[in-house]
Parts: structure tokens; sequence; C-alpha cells
């Protein structure tokens, strides 16, 4: 008995080696199938980083998040307003305030329903694109818009993402932050909820229009 199963233990011995010879070979060509291309790798991650940029999220202010914070909200954090009324051409009721930071300036916060609908900065001192893009950062987008003419109401009318517009926008969309620029210099910083504008015009006329969205 003690021979059989010294040689069956042989048996074994030998068929164990011999499996793990045969199977070395394949074991590193699956590791070779399992390798990434660093070139692939690195343009998937570009691709997720640009598209990253071009999501909108809402702004949040000291805690104030647009579309969602109260007006008890926007008074216990902001303190109390230099001027209450309403916006000229909409008649929507709005608040203003010193503010200090990102930049110091007068914020206009409007309220749809007495929940922040939009909080608008003027800043006090001149900022060009690039000074105000070493307050907020480099993950930027620029984006163009046109007055969508055939909407016009009283000399008005809303806008579309047009890549040839003549109205430029910095923004920074996972922030909810617009800034709106003229040439080269700030004009204004809007906090929002999301979306400026629609991605093509209402006008039959320039409905096929394409959207674009630069990157720095």
């Amino acid at each position: 008995m003690k021979i059989v199963n010294a040689s069956v233990v042989v048996v074994l011995i030998c068929a164990m080696q011999s499996g793990l010879a045969a199977g070395a070979q394949p074991l590193q060509h699956a590791k070779t199938a399992l390798a990434v291309d660093p070139a692939q790798a690195s343009t998937s991650q570009k691709t997720s980083a640009q598209s990253s940029k071009r999501k909108w999220a809402p702004a949040v202010y000291r805690g104030l998040v647009v579309g969602k914070s109260s007006k008890a909200d926007a008074l216990k954090v902001l303190g109390k307003p230099e001027w209450i009324g309403k916006e000229s051409e909409t008649l929507t009721p709005m608040m203003n305030f010193t503010v200090s930071e990102p930049v110091a300036g007068t914020l206009s916060v409007s309220f749809d329903h007495d929940v922040v609908s939009e909080m608008s900065l003027s800043p006090k001192e001149h900022y060009t694109k690039s000074s105000i893009v070493k307050v907020f950062g480099p993950d930027y987008v620029i984006v163009h818009y046109s007055a969508d003419d055939c909407l016009s109401e009283g000399g008005t009318a809303p806008m579309y993402e047009n890549p040839n517009g003549d109205i430029e926008s910095l923004e920074y969309r996972a922030r909810g932050i617009a800034i709106g620029l003229r040439y080269d210099d700030v004009e204004e910083i809007s906090f929002v909820k999301g979306p400026l504008a629609p991605m093509h015009s209402q006008c039959l006329k320039t409905k096929k229009t394409t959207p674009t969205v630069k990157t720095k």
C-alpha cells in the first residue's frame, strides 16, 4: 500500500508541474491583453474632463444654493440689504448687498416665489479675463451667444448658443458660474442654477445652428 501511495504522489506532482508549465504562457498573454494603451487612457481622461466642463450644476454662494435657498436664508447669510426693489423690465423682486468675496462689489439677488433664482455680482474694481481667471481658476469654458431676434419684446430678446455670436461668456459650469465679458473686460459675474440659454435658436431660419463650447 505504501508503494502504491508513493506512486500516486509522484504522478500527481508531475501532473501539477506539467500544468504549471503549460499555464505559464497563457497567463502571460492574459496580462498582456489586460494592459491599457497609455495614449488611449490619456485621450479618454481628456474627453471625460471636457465633458464635465460642459455640465451645469447649481451655484453655491456662501452656502446659499441658487434655486433652493429662501429669501430668509439670504437675509440670514448676507445681512441687511443696501436696496430692495424690482428689476426694471421683468419686475422680478431683487435685493442688493455689498460683499467682499470672491471679489468686492454689489451682489444682486433675484427671487422667484421667495426662492433665490439668480445672483449677479458687479465687481467694484476693474477685472480682465486673465485677472478674473486668477480668482476662479483655470477650469472654464468659453461660450458665445446671440440674441434670438424673432422673440424680441420691447427691444430685448432671449439668447441662444451660437459659435459666431457676439455675446461672450466665461463659464465654470460645474460651479454654476457665468462671467459676462465685453471684449476682454469683465462685466458681471452670475451665479445661476442651470444653462443660461437654449442650445439652439427658436427662430426657424437659425434653428439648425450648432452650438460651440470652447475650452481655454
